[in-house]
C-alpha cells in the first residue's frame, strides 16, 4: 500500500473512531418506549399473523411494516432482549450509511475529498444521538434510499436495466421501511434535470414507474392510515412549520434540540431559567453555527468571487431544494419536531458545505471547520447525555425489567400488576401496557402505576385475576 493510499484509509477511518468516541455509551442503553410498543405488536404464531404486520393499523399514523414490525419479530427471534445487540445494529447502519455517502457524494461532487468531507461531516452530526440511542427507522430508511439512488445512478452510467430494475424493487422496499423515501423521485428528478441536463421528456418517462408507485402509496395511505386525534400528529403548514424549518438548519448544525423547547413562546428568546443554567452552552453552540455558516458558506463563496473561481450554483440550487423536499414531511407536523428526521435532509446541506470549502483552495479551512464541527458534536452531545429523557427512560425500562423478572419469572394470564414509579414521567418509559406485556409476550396483562414506597405482596380480586403489588 502507497503512502498516499495509507493516508487515505487512515483518513476514512477517522470519522468512524470519532463517531464511535461521541456515540459509544448509547451502546449500553436498554429498550425502552416505542421499542416495547414494537415487541408488543410483533408477539405473533402464524404465518398469517405475519401477514398482518403488512396491514394499516389503527393506532398509529406510521407505515414501516419492514422495520417496525418484521425487524422487531426477527430481532426477538435471534437476540430475546438483548439491547446490546440493537445498538451494534444500529451502529452498523450508521457505519453503512456512512460509505454509502460517500459514494454518492463522489459521484454528485466529482472529488473524492469533497466526499470524504460531506460522509465525515454526516456520520459525526450530534443529531445521530436518537437514531442510535432510540429508534434505528430513519438509518434503515437512509441506507435504502441511499441504494436507491446509488443504483438509478449505475443504470445512467452504464444503460444496464438490471440497475433500474433493482431501483424500483428497492425504492418498494423502501417505502416499506420508510415513508419519507417518498422524497426520492422528485429529488432524483431534480437532479437528472438540473445538474445532469437530461431533457424533462426523457427524465419523465424514466421515472414514470416511481411516480406510479408513490402515487398509488400515498392513496392507499391516504385512506387506510389512522387519523390520531393528538395534537402531536395533526398535519398543517403554518407559522410553527417554518420556526420549525429554522430549527432544523440548526439542528443539522450541531445546536442541541433541547433549545426549541425553551424559547419561551417565540422563535429566538429563551427562558429565563434555562438561559442562567445553560448560558455557557447557549454561547458556544449558537456562535459555533455561525461561524460553521460563515467558514463553509459565505467565506468559499467570497474567496470565489475574488479568484473568479466558477462555482455551480445549479449544484448549490439542486443542494437546497433538495433539503426542502426532503425535510418537508417533517414541517407538515409542525407540533412533532425531532432532530432524527434530519437523517436524509442534512446531507443536503453538508454537500454544499463540502463542494464549497474546496472550491476556497484553502488547504487548512477543511480542517478548521470539522475540528470546530467535532467540538460542537462533543459539547451537544455530552448535554444530550446527561439530559435528555432517553438516558434517564433507557435505566428506568431497564430496572423495571431486572425487578419484574428477579421476583415474577413468570405471571399468570389476566393478572394485575401495581408498580411504584419514582416520578410520573417515567411511566413515559414503560409506555403504558406496553413494557410488561411485551415482557410476558401476553396481553391479558395489565399493569397500573403508583408513585410511593416499594411494597410487595400477592393477592386476589373478586374477578378471580391476580394482583400484583410491587
Amino acid at each position: 500500500m502507497t503512502k498516499q493510499k495509507m493516508m487515505l484509509f487512515i483518513l476514512t477511518l477517522t470519522p468512524l473512531f470519532v463517531a464511535m468516541h461521541l456515540f459509544g455509551f448509547t451502546l449500553n442503553y436498554y429498550f425502552f418506549q416505542d421499542d416495547w410498543f414494537n415487541f408488543n405488536i410483533t408477539n405473533i404464531n402464524s404465518i398469517k399473523d405475519y401477514l398482518n404486520f403488512f396491514a394499516f393499523r389503527d393506532d398509529i399514523i406510521a407505515y414501516r411494516p419492514l422495520v417496525l414490525q418484521t425487524q422487531y419479530f426477527l430481532f426477538r427471534s435471534i437476540f430475546g432482549l438483548n439491547a446490546f445487540a440493537l445498538r451494534v445494529i444500529n451502529f452498523s447502519l450508521l457505519f453503512i450509511s456512512y460509505i454509502l455517502v460517500m459514494y454518492l457524494a463522489r459521484r454528485i461532487l466529482k472529488n473524492s475529498k469533497s466526499a470524504l468531507f460531506t460522509a465525515a461531516l454526516w456520520v459525526t452530526s450530534s443529531f445521530h444521538y436518537m437514531n442510535l440511542g432510540m429508534i434505528n427507522y430513519h438509518l434503515w430508511g437512509t441506507v435504502s434510499w441511499l441504494i436507491t439512488f446509488l443504483l438509478f445512478m449505475g443504470f445512467l452510467e452504464t444503460k444496464k436495466k438490471t440497475f433500474y430494475l433493482l431501483s424500483i424493487v428497492l425504492y418498494l422496499v423502501s417505502l416499506g421501511i420508510w415513508e419519507f423515501a417518498v422524497s426520492w423521485p422528485i429529488i432524483g428528478t431534480a437532479y437528472i434535470i438540473y445538474v445532469k441536463r437530461l431533457k424533462i421528456i426523457i427524465t419523465f418517462k424514466i421515472f414514470s414507474p416511481f411516480y406510479l408507485i408513490t402515487t398509488v402509496y400515498l392513496i392507499i395511505r391516504h385512506f387506510l392510515v389512522a387519523h390520531l386525534s393528538i395534537i402531536e400528529y395533526q398535519v398543517a403548514f403554518n407559522l410553527d412549520s417554518i420556526k420549525a424549518l429554522f430549527w432544523y438548519i440548526l439542528w443539522a448544525l450541531n445546536v442541541p434540540e433541547e433549545f426549541k423547547k425553551q424559547i419561551a413562546d417565540n422563535l429566538i428568546i429563551f427562558r429565563a431559567e434555562f438561559l442562567r443554567d445553560y448560558w455557557q452552552l447557549v454561547s458556544i453552540t449558537l456562535i459555533g453555527a455561525i461561524l460553521l455558516i460563515i467558514l463553509g458558506i459565505f467565506y468559499p463563496c467570497y474567496k470565489a468571487f475574488r479568484s473568479k473561481t466558477h462555482i455551480n450554483f445549479k449544484l448549490m440550487i439542486f443542494f437546497l431544494f433538495w433539503f426542502g423536499v426532503a425535510i418537508f414531511p417533517a414541517l407538515l407536523l409542525p407540533n412533532h419536531n425531532f432532530m432524527m428526521y434530519l437523517t436524509l435532509p442534512s446531507l443536503a446541506l453538508y454537500l454544499m458545505i463540502s463542494y464549497l470549502t474546496f472550491k476556497a483552495r484553502n488547504k487548512y479551512l477543511s480542517y478548521v471547520i470539522f475540528s470546530l464541527w467535532i467540538i460542537l458534536s462533543l459539547i451537544t452531545v455530552r448535554f444530550y447525555k446527561i439530559n435528555m429523557f432517553s438516558s434517564v427512560a433507557q435505566r428506568v425500562s431497564e430496572d423495571f425489567v431486572i425487578n419484574m423478572k428477579r421476583n415474577y419469572p413468570n405471571l399468570q394470564p389476566n393478572s394485575i400488576v401495581y408498580y411504584p414509579l419514582p416520578f410520573r414521567r417515567d411511566q413515559q418509559a414503560l409506555l403504558n401496557q406496553n413494557a410488561i406485556q411485551a415482557l410476558y409476550k401476553d396481553q391479558t396483562i395489565n399493569i397500573f402505576y403508583t408513585y410511593g414506597s416499594m411494597i410487595k405482596f400477592w393477592k386476589s380480586t373478586n374477578e378471580k385475576r391476580p394482583v400484583l403489588l410491587y
